[in-house]
């Protein structure tokens, strides 16, 4: 009753340590206390419905987002200056909004590989340390360019979609502001300095908060349906155009799942430590099961 008066989002994974302090303080753990952690599980469930859930922002609605201006006139400096490149980018890297703030221009934090040799453009993102990064050394994920194919089952073009191009375009972009001629050869970027020198900022160049991004995207995500784009299929993620923080790292993680990527696959690269994935992938699952017969 505690956990739920005091509205715990994960009572269960609070009641899974207890057992571990039990365990490491010496104490068996018993089948009896077993059965009896199952039943307080299910008097914690019972009666609270659905989890609540990020809503999805589908690819055929992220298509019609307004395009980032870098034109810096007449723009309140406070502002987010590229709201969905910064969406993007966090979709296809599967990336908390907290995690999109944390990125720099340092050489570490990004890095492109241009297309050469028939190969796409590849972009490397050296993502900070996260709370299931137990290491404290961050993880390196690589987004892939998707210009010139069809993307989901609405086969939206590459191009209007793409999150390596967006993470490349900032890149460029404020590399440009920093006066580095070349940021694709990264000879300029390997200096401690360049950590605290944020890959996506304000319009006047000031780290992003937490919360500001968030609020950029639900604003960006109201212009898009401002501008047409279509409501989420019957049984569908509804509330889209207003994304929590969340929203664009359980986005990006449906869209692999709908490209055909295994769970395991999706867990890794998104970073999940927790089972807390399957039931994301399993509403893709609910979706396409008609057809697997």
């Amino acid at each position: 009753m505690a956990l739920l008066g005091g509205s715990y989002r994960a009572p269960t994974k609070y009641l899974g340590r207890y057992r571990d302090y039990h365990r490491r303080e010496g104490h068996a753990w018993t089948q009896d206390l077993e059965f009896a952690m199952k039943d307080v599980e299910v008097s914690l469930a019972r009666g609270r419905g659905p989890d609540k859930r990020a809503p999805e922002v589908r690819v055929e609605q992220e298509a019609y987002m307004p395009r980032d201006s870098d034109d810096e006139v007449d723009r309140n400096p406070k502002y987010v200056a590229s709201p969905r490149r910064a969406w993007l980018t966090a979709r296809g890297g599967l990336l908390r909004a907290l995690e999109v703030t944390g990125l720099s221009l340092h050489a570490k934090a990004v890095q492109v590989f241009p297309a050469s040799e028939g190969r796409p453009l590849k972009v490397r993102l050296g993502l900070p340390v996260s709370k299931n990064d137990v290491a404290g050394v961050g993880k390196v994920r690589t987004l892939v360019c998707v210009c010139g194919t069809k993307v989901g089952p609405a086969g939206i073009d590459g191009e209007a979609v793409c999150a390596a191009c967006a993470a490349r375009e900032e890149l460029e972009r404020r590399a440009a502001q920093a006066r580095v001629e070349h940021p694709h050869l990264d000879p300029e970027r390997t200096e401690a300095g360049w950590q605290k020198i944020p890959l996506f900022a304000t319009v006047g160049g000031a780290p992003l908060r937490e919360a500001t991004i968030i609020g950029a995207w639900q604003a960006l995500c109201a212009k898009a349906a401002a501008a047409g784009a279509p409501p989420p299929p019957p049984g569908g993620d509804q509330g889209w155009q207003k994304p929590p923080g969340p929203s664009a790292r359980r986005s990006g993680a449906k869209l692999l799942a709908r490209l055909g990527w295994a769970l395991w696959m999706i867990q890794w690269f998104g970073r999940w430590a927790s089972a807390a994935l399957k039931g994301c992938v399993e509403e893709v699952w609910a979706e396409v099961a008609d057809s697997w017969a």
